[in-house]
């Protein structure tokens, strides 16, 4: 919910397993999630989040890893992702993820949007 993406059951094991602190997940199926913020994941789908997430990937040569990657190679993906910012530009980041999780713990969808778009 905080980093405003929507990913597989197994990557959202990974993201539990390394704490709220980092990750808020939530199931899309199984959880009472509002209707205001489900129009928010729809309208900022995560191929557009992932443009601010990973914005320098090609320039740390690596490759994202696929569906068959081991569990292993995805953890490191995720920490280096969503931990350590590696893909990030490097200006942005720290303000960006500080903004984001402020608005989401807020419940603050309009601020969520309106950071979002200024990127």
């Amino acid at each position: 919910m905080n980093l405003c993406v929507v990913i597989c059951l197994e990557c959202s094991g990974i993201h539990r397993k390394l704490g709220m602190s980092v990750s808020k997940i939530r199931s899309l199926k199984l959880d009472n999630i509002s209707d205001e913020v489900l129009e928010f994941f729809l309208a900022n789908n995560t191929k557009q989040m992932n443009g601010m997430w990973e914005k320098n990937i090609l320039s740390q040569s690596t490759s994202k890893p696929s569906f068959e990657s081991s569990s292993e190679v995805k953890e490191k993906w995720i920490i280096d992702k969503y931990i350590n910012h590696k893909f990030m530009d490097r200006q942005e980041s720290k303000n960006f993820v500080e903004l984001m999780c402020e608005a989401m713990d807020a419940g603050r969808l309009a601020d969520i949007v309106g950071i979002v778009c200024l990127r």
